[in-house]
């Protein structure tokens, strides 16, 4: 295939032209500077991989779905299973391996009916040459040229935002070269509709349904729930997604008196980042205890406990079984995933950085006041006294009924996405 049908003005297609041809030449050369090697690495392992190899010329394939992560696939998956349900033939072609893992099961899960691509930005492999499918699907951003020159009858882009940015021109005509955006929020919709006409509009955010639905299928092991067990809902609370740079929000807490257990569930799982993480709680509170969740217990005489969680796709079911929880990412570049504690109906709180994040504005119109920002330990702890008491939020008719309202819509605007 190439991107000859690729739809737009002519100007703004030779930019794109020119701007992959330029990727091209340059990747020969960017592939062996240092930090980019290991990019290199991971688009080599396309090769060797039977899911990465191209549908056959002769296959009908509908949808190619682009992710740059795990949270843009999980926007995605909904949309993807309406297409394997219907038996149909996609590819899902992902930028980042913290993606990899899903999405690999998924296609082993599908093999007769998934491709994947690492999306190749230094191998010598084109997308034009790779793809057979006749529709696109983005997510969020990472408009490469590559992708947008895909000579498709029909690109989509969910979960759009121009948070924290003021469209120039050329975003503005990245834009308008979809058939269909889904905005975030109503404030991303309102912003949309400067530029771009409003039947080619929709408001939705696919997570709660995601999200809800892997809630209710969690299963417990017996030894977390006996962990838990260890303190009432009133003494525990969940950090996740932890970075060092949140764990001077605690101090207040951690010195008053009673018992109380943290789980920790931090955001980089590598061993290098734990034991810095670990390092950095134990020099700040030489007086909590520090468990690794599976590998021990704490003394019978402890009060202040730190678990620390290592092993990954935990986060959401630890939220499941707290009332309390604390989102890192505040205090770094941005807050990480805030819906996930909100519809597991946890009192929320996060630091001050949510200028990245459109789940925070979702979780506030879904459930008003069920999210606080904090600045300073002091902060911090006020909350913790006026809400460590508090049942669960899914107590409250209120906010069920409007989580369950909005995750309804989900059919109509899967139905409204993929039209052809």
């Amino acid at each position: 295939m190439t991107p000859q049908s690729f739809k737009g003005p002519i100007l703004f297609i030779a930019c794109h032209r020119l701007l992959y041809i330029l990727q091209r030449l340059l990747a020969p050369i960017l592939r062996f500077i240092p930090p980019l090697k290991q990019r290199y690495q991971f688009e080599l392992r396309n090769l060797a991989d039977p899911l990465a190899k191209a549908w056959g010329h002769d296959q009908v394939v509908e949808w190619a779905f682009h992710c740059s992560s795990e949270g843009e696939f999980e926007q995605l998956k909904p949309l993807i299973q309406h297409c394997l349900d219907s038996k149909l033939k996609i590819e899902v072609i992902f930028t980042s391996p913290s993606v990899e893992r899903r999405v690999s099961a998924l296609a082993k899960d599908y093999p007769a009916q998934v491709r994947l691509l690492r999306l190749s930005l230094l191998l010598n492999l084109s997308l034009g040459s790779w793809s057979r499918a006749k529709n696109l699907m983005m997510c969020r951003y990472d408009f490469f040229p590559e992708l947008l020159l895909l000579p498709v009858k029909r690109r989509v882009l969910a979960w759009a935002s121009l948070k924290g940015k003021r469209p120039g021109w050329w975003s503005q005509g990245v834009f308008q070269q979809f058939d269909l955006i889904i905005s975030s929020n109503k404030e991303q919709f309102e912003c949309f509709r400067e530029f771009v006409a409003e039947e080619k509009l929709d408001l939705y955010d696919f997570r709660p349904a995601q999200i809800f639905s892997r809630l209710q299928a969690a299963k417990h092991e017996t030894a977390l729930t006996q962990a838990l067990n260890l303190t009432e809902p009133s003494q525990r609370i969940v950090l996740g997604s932890v970075w060092e740079s949140d764990l001077f929000l605690f101090e207040q807490l951690i010195k008053s008196p009673g018992k109380i257990h943290f789980w920790l569930a931090p955001h980089a799982l590598d061993h290098t980042s734990i034991e810095n993480l670990k390092l950095e709680w134990t020099q700040r509170y030489p007086y909590c205890e520090v468990v690794v969740f599976g590998e021990g217990q704490p003394s019978p005489s402890a009060e202040k406990v730190a678990w620390l969680v290592t092993k990954p796709g935990r986060l959401l079911e630890l939220y499941g079984q707290f009332n309390l929880a604390y989102v890192g990412g505040g205090f770094g570049r941005s807050i990480h995933s805030v819906l996930e504690p909100v519809l597991a109906g946890c009192w929320s709180v996060c630091g001050p950085r949510t200028h990245r994040s459109t789940e925070i504005d979702l979780a506030n119109e879904l459930s008003p006041n069920q999210v606080k920002v904090v600045i300073t330990a002091h902060d911090f702890y006020q909350w913790w006294r006026e809400h460590h008491e508090l049942e669960n939020c899914l107590k409250d008719d209120n906010r069920i009924r409007t989580i369950h309202n909005w995750i309804e819509q989900s059919a109509q605007v899967i139905r409204r996405c993929l039209v052809n």
